[in-house]
């Protein structure tokens, strides 16, 4: 199931061969293996998180991926650290890494000018080097602030009057449960962000023989 889950991965780097396309190929098929894998522990994240840190300023794509992913996987790791004394740093860790990333992102993706290459023989302006604007969509902002109201009823659970005290997995799953939400959808973010690179490399690519033979040469 999993060959099949990371299949079109490698069918593009077989099909286009190029250093670009190694590490986002790798991400999604780390998520694969982290979605369909028979027994994952919840650290098995940082297989994909790591390698993200490699490519999130190459493109909007990349960095949307690299925040959300990073904020939903990263938050997940929360019940390992169980203890008391480890409640108060593991939020303002998230936090400041969460602000932060965003912070980079947009001052290093959306302060950049578009760029353009010379005209084509057709008086076409080429965009393959165009770059997106680095942004949250409403539903992705949604879901993160949605990560505030889970760990707010972590904490609730475990005051002593609290009426879910009988439920003593009810955190875990509901954490578990939303958070698995966020990764399938990184899944996905994965697969956009590595079909774009690959379109644009092939665009890139393909460019020179097309003008020779828009030119009469071929």
């Amino acid at each position: 199931y999993q060959r099949r889950v990371h299949g079109p991965a490698l069918w593009i780097i077989w099909r286009k061969p190029h250093p670009s396309l190694f590490v986002p190929a790798l991400v999604h098929a780390s998520l694969a293996f982290f979605l369909c894998g028979w027994h994952v522990h919840e650290k098995a994240i940082l297989m994909v998180t790591v390698p993200l840190g490699l490519i999130c300023l190459d493109s909007a794509d990349d960095a949307r991926l690299t925040y959300f992913l990073s904020t939903v996987g990263h938050y997940s790791l929360f019940p390992l650290l169980f203890t008391p004394e480890a409640a108060l740093p593991k939020v303002l860790l998230l936090s400041i890494q969460t602000v932060l990333m965003l912070a980079i992102f947009e001052g290093e993706l959306n302060a950049l000018k578009p760029k353009h290459s010379a005209p084509t023989s057709a008086g076409v302006v080429d965009e393959v080097t165009r770059k997106k604007r680095f942004e949250i969509l409403p539903f992705e902002r949604y879901y993160l602030y949605g990560l505030v109201v889970v760990e707010l009823l972590q904490q609730v659970h475990a005051w002593p009057w609290s009426p879910f005290r009988r439920f003593p997995f009810l955190p875990l799953l509901l954490l578990s449960t939303y958070c698995a939400v966020g990764v399938v959808y990184s899944f996905y973010l994965s697969w956009v962000a590595l079909s774009t690179r690959a379109n644009t490399l092939a665009l890139a690519l393909d460019e020179p023989a097309t003008l020779i033979r828009k030119r009469g040469v071929l």
